[in-house]
């Protein structure tokens, strides 16, 4: 039995959700690469997106590197009501990341669907109807949203334990084995 509290529970969601912004700000960033093969600039502001984009990654930094900002103003106190639990850190951190990747999975999912949905409509129509100009990057988006939704559930352990060793709990959990 693992005796967890309210502020870790929540610095473990503040994560999801800066791992939940950053990943989707990348996707979005490989849909506005593949629009500028089909665009030209003055048709779409490409400078105003990769400055929104870089803005969301920024933000989504600062909420990865420090959770207790957050989770300090959130709750009133640091340590929160306590509760035990079967499952460790990295459990609920692996439990969480799957929930976000399933998330990326429906998300990529719909538009997929919508996309190819929308060619099907066009090609019946005939008569030379032609795909909409952002077809290409929106589906190239779709499938990076649901790769991505892929890699975090199905790797939700392994990038469990590997966000571990990067915030340097590897040694701690060794030394108290």
């Amino acid at each position: 039995m693992t005796r967890s509290n309210t502020f870790t529970l929540l610095c473990v969601l503040i994560r999801a959700g800066a791992a939940l912004f950053f990943a989707g700000a990348m996707v979005k960033m490989l849909g506005v690469f593949a629009a500028m093969r089909t665009l030209s600039d003055g048709d779409y502001p490409f400078g105003t997106f990769f400055a929104g984009i870089g803005l969301t990654m920024f933000v989504a930094l600062l909420f990865w590197l420090f959770p207790d900002w957050l989770a300090r103003v959130a709750l009133a106190r640091k340590t929160g009501e306590t509760f035990d639990s079967d499952l460790d850190a990295d459990s609920w951190q692996a439990l969480v990341n799957g929930a976000v990747g399933l998330l990326f999975i429906g998300d990529g999912l719909n538009a997929l669907v919508r996309d190819l949905t929308i060619a099907l409509i066009n090609v019946r129509r005939g008569g030379g109807a032609a795909l909409p100009d952002d077809f290409g990057p929106a589906t190239v988006e779709a499938i990076a949203t649901l790769a991505f939704g892929l890699g975090l559930l199905l790797g939700a352990r392994g990038l469990a334990r590997w966000l571990r060793r990067l915030r340097g709990r590897e040694a701690e959990a060794a030394q108290s084995a």
